[in-house]
């Protein structure tokens, strides 16, 4: 009767009220679990439904709260409301009808079929991505629709492939998918895109749920969500009826789907609601307005300090009588909440009344609060000493942080740290003995055993090797393991650009039938006039769009138009263009050499592996692939080898050197060997050359690969004497590589320059753990200790 008084009689005295407070919020709250677990052992008549911890805003404490309790094993009853919006039975719907608000972006339709209730009536995202991937449109309903339906027609003419079960794969699996997927969005959706009645778009909106099944499959669900789900879902049905009803009443005029969508957004995050009260079930952990007629035998009330109880006051805009009024309502409110707090407590003498507040939070100094101060005036409140917690075990993780474990575990258990430990050093390149271990990327291959997890290793070998693959086991074996023996594709994404595949197939396709032209046609692009460089670039355009390998224009009606732009010509100005350029660097080569043979396929180079105490030899390793281009000149009787490139035309000797770069060296062996048709035998090498069409000024062009520093000299006699023996490395690297793929040997690179060279825009990035490896370098520098005690000493 006392609290808040300016006059206060002297303090009662009371052995059962505490006060504590710790560094930070997350400090206390863990004594208060901690205290509260000492309670529950201590006091065997005790129910964890016999303990309230009272927060006056407990939404910003509910996080912490879940963590540190579930982590000291306490079971909580925590009576937040939370905004219904926030669970995934109300805001998928909202996505659901946020399809047709985007126009059917790609974003919007995949986030609906992320959705586990909503994926089973509308299909596979990773179906829809590779579609929409494939036809590089990713809005849009009709213009989807009509690309989905062509590509589908088309892939049903070659033959579409089928599995066991007589089911599509590949992409003609994902197109279907696709198609139907935004067909069935399209007839759902159907009925609330028309501007209609709030009367009539209720009853649309009702008929959704029902006709998906929605509400059906929350209520089937499973886990700790599912009780969430149901009653946001619930709250939030039934205010949408409510409030559609009062605008039916009052409001009653003809609405668009835009509008209705506006309403519905924000009524999800109006709409709140409580989980039902379950007194049973745990600790109440509630705030003092929930509380009203329930009592406790011990009673927290925590954050106790200004600004959180009692909160800070905040002006009202529209309820404004001056600034004294409110201040006073604001003060008389929070501390009759206050007193609803202390009413919750029972004051039994074996009950307590606990005192709470942190010292800092977020970098800044708390006051304690007024009312903390006002009940000392009241009462003796006794200061628990928290330090004791120092010295006890409250959950697993205490018990292991101790090394307490290390006295109670069995040999069992002992023996399970000790492995685990070893794979982690293992697979982080900390210990020794890094070389063998499965967990490290090495695999046992059994040639004799077809169901051993090597056995796929022993098929790839068998099969012949494209230089790019090689390249990738060079670069890092673990990422060849992940593409070429387990065979795992990343996801694909809709870009407005074209990745490098892709544009240097549609590059390709047009040098090639350009220059095609030109060679049966007897002409060359070198020293022409201006008028024959116009009259050639429109061939080239030509060809781009009219040419049925290419079909370029089909892209300019697609997110990839800016691709198609950078080679027909930016905002149509074909000057602006990739062929452009390609063109005025053709015009400037007076070497003699005439471009003679495109996307030449080559195959029959063959190696003699490497054997080892593993793998005996010999075994044969075989090579394909597909060079660009090959210029000829018959008078000189000589040719170069060329390879277009997407990107930089950067191919250091010292790449070529160590095995990271191979496609060139490869192709040039490949001719030197005679397995590339169209040379003439008595033909001699140049230096080979990267050309990279990569649109940019200082990129654009070609290259000549591994020339002597200083010199531009090109002849078969230089080239000879600088390739020779890089040919002979580069066969040294290729048995090499074959041979740590034949015995197993799958780690991850251990390039210092890695995360720029390799792993920056690896599409495997996902599924590997570079980021806990260290090189081997790093850990085998005498400064990194090998490895780590062992954790029983």
């Amino acid at each position: 009767e006392n609290l808040f008084k300016t006059y206060k009689p002297a303090p009662l005295k009371y052995d059962n009220i505490f006060e504590f407070d710790g560094q930070e919020l997350y400090d206390e709250v863990t004594c208060t679990a901690k205290e509260i677990k000492n309670l529950l052992l201590t006091q065997n008549d005790l129910q964890p439904s016999d303990i309230c911890v009272l927060f006056h805003r407990i939404s910003g404490f509910t996080p912490w709260i879940r963590a540190v309790f579930e982590s000291y094993g306490l079971p909580v009853n925590i009576t937040d409301r939370f905004k219904t919006g926030d669970f995934p039975s109300v805001s998928g719907l909202i996505d659901l009808l946020n399809v047709h608000f985007s126009r059917f972006d790609h974003t919007a339709v995949s986030r609906v079929l992320t959705n586990p209730s909503l994926r089973r009536r509308y299909g596979d995202p990773v179906h829809f991505k590779h579609a929409c991937a494939y036809i590089k449109v990713g809005s849009g309903y009709g213009k989807m629709h009509r690309l989905l339906t062509d590509s589908a027609n088309a892939l049903a003419a070659k033959g579409i492939r089928v599995d066991e079960d007589g089911e599509a794969t590949g992409i003609t699996a994902s197109i279907l998918s696709a198609l139907k997927t935004i067909e069935l969005l399209h007839d759902d959706l159907a009925p609330l895109t028309v501007d209609q009645e709030p009367g009539q778009f209720i009853h649309n909106f009702r008929h959704l749920i029902g006709k998906t099944g929605y509400l059906a499959k929350f209520l089937n669900g499973k886990g700790g969500s599912a009780l969430f789900n149901i009653r946001a879902l619930s709250s939030y049905i039934r205010s949408a009826d409510r409030l559609f009803q009062v605008l039916g009443d009052y409001d009653n005029r003809i609405r668009t789907f835009e509008e209705y969508l506006e309403i519905l957004i924000d009524l999800s995050q109006e709409t709140r609601f409580n989980l039902i009260e379950q007194p049973e079930t745990g600790i109440m952990i509630t705030t003092p307005d929930e509380i009203r007629g329930l009592k406790f035998r011990h009673l927290f009330i925590c954050a106790l300090n200004e600004g959180d109880f009692p909160t800070r006051y905040k002006p009202e805009i529209f309820k404004y009588d001056g600034p004294a009024g409110q201040i006073k309502r604001h003060s008389a409110e929070e501390r009759l909440l206050f007193y609803q707090a202390l009413s919750a407590w029972k004051g039994e003498k074996n009950g307590n009344l606990y005192l709470t507040n942190s010292r800092r939070s977020q970098k800044k100094e708390n006051v304690e609060s007024f009312f903390k101060r006002e009940m000392r005036g009241l009462f003796t409140i006794t200061r628990k000493d928290t330090s004791i917690y120092d010295s006890m075990i409250y959950s697993g993780r205490e018990e292991w942080e101790s090394g307490v474990w290390r006295d109670i575990a069995n040999d069992e258990v002992k023996n399970e740290v000790r492995s685990r430990i070893k794979d982690h050093l293992q697979q982080s390149n900390r210990a020794d003995g890094y070389e063998g271990s499965n967990f490290a990327g090495f695999i046992d291959v059994d040639q004799s055993d077809e169901t051993s997890p090597g056995y796929p290793v022993i098929r790839r070998v068998n099969e012949p090797f494209a230089p790019t693959a090689l390249e990738t086991y060079a670069n890092c074996p673990y990422q060849f393991f992940v593409k070429h023996i387990l065979n795992l594709k990343p996801v694909e994404d809709l870009s407005d650009d074209l990745d490098a595949r892709e544009s240097g197939i549609l590059l390709h396709g047009i040098l090639s039938a350009f220059h095609t032209k030109l060679l049966n046609e007897k002409r060359t692009v070198s020293n022409c006039s201006d008028d024959e460089l116009k009259e050639f670039l429109r061939e080239m355009v030509e060809i781009a769009v009219n040419d049925q390998k290419v079909r370029l224009n089909e892209l300019l009606d697609t997110e990839s138009f800016i691709a198609a732009e950078k080679v027909l010509g930016i905002a149509g100005d074909a000057t602006m263009s990739i062929l452009w350029r390609y063109l005025l660097e053709a015009r400037e080569n007076k070497t003699g050499l005439i471009p003679s043979l495109f996307e030449n396929r080559f195959g029959g180079l063959s190696l003699t592996g490497l054997g080892s105490e593993k793998i005996p030899a010999p075994y044969e390793v075989r090579i394909h692939g597909t060079i660009d281009r090959i210029d000829i000149n018959p008078d000189e009787k000589v040719y170069k080898v060329i390879d277009y490139k997407s990107g930089k035309n950067d191919y250091a000797e010292k790449d070529i050197a160590s095995g990271r770069k191979l496609q060139i060296p490869v192709y040039l062996l490949a001719t030197v060997k005679g397995k590339v048709t169209g040379i003439p035998e008595d033909h001699h090498y140049l230096f080979p050359q990267i050309f990279s069409l990569k649109y940019k000024e200082d990129e654009f062009g070609p290259k000549d690969v591994a020339t002597p520093r200083g010199s531009n000299e090109d002849t078969p006699e230089v080239a000879e004497r600088v390739w020779t023996n890089l040919l002979s490395t580069t066969e040294e690297n290729i048995r090499k590589f074959v041979l740590g793929i034949y015995e197993g040997k799958f780690p991850l690179t251990s390039e210092p320059a890695r995360e720029e060279k390799g792993c920056k825009y690896c599409e495997f990035s996902d599924l590997c753990r570079v980021k806990e490896h260290k090189p081997l370098e790093a850990a085998q520098n005498p400064s990194v200790p090998a490895s780590l005690p062992d954790p029983m000493e």
